[in-house]
């Protein structure tokens, strides 16, 4: 059973996951990291950081996100950390670690739940939105609301 429990603070929105592992990989233009009830939508340039040392990836480079692919498949994630300031980390309990800075001119990713809640990277150096299923809006009011009412959630 996959379990998820989120924790918003100042400098972030964190999601530590359990019994999930990276069980599907998609890439085209983008790159979709399938945790079971949770997916990471990755749409630029990110960095995988292992014992093999860091390597930057840009997720329309078929070929270079192919052969880096196995440093991430099948892996289980420890933390998931949307930072305000912008960007993901996704670290691994292996200590592989997955980095996806902000972009003055991109979304670079997402996390959506199965629930209907969903982390927008919006360009540019600010904070994640966060979209309510059934909300019609994205927003910090929406996320406090998300984090205050929803069972799982914690505020801290």
């Amino acid at each position: 059973m996959n379990l998820y429990q989120v924790l918003e603070t100042d400098e972030a929105v964190v999601a530590t996951a359990v019994g999930s592992v990276v069980s599907e990989l998609r890439i085209g233009y983008q790159m979709l990291l399938d945790l079971g009830r949770l997916n990471i939508i990755v749409e630029g340039r990110f960095t995988l950081t292992d014992d093999s040392g860091n390597t930057t990836i840009d997720p329309a480079d078929v070929d270079a996100v192919g052969a880096n692919a196995s440093r991430i498949f099948r892996q289980e994630p420890a933390r998931i950390t949307a930072r305000r300031s912008g960007g993901l980390l996704v670290e691994f309990v292996s200590g592989c670690a997955m980095e996806v800075p902000a972009d003055d001119r991109f979304e670079t990713r997402q996390v959506s739940f199965e629930d209907g809640r969903l982390w927008v990277q919006m360009p540019g150096p600010r904070s994640a939105d966060w979209c309510g299923r059934g909300s019609g809006r994205c927003g910090a009011e929406v996320m406090i609301g998300a984090v205050e009412s929803s069972p799982g959630l914690q505020k801290a």
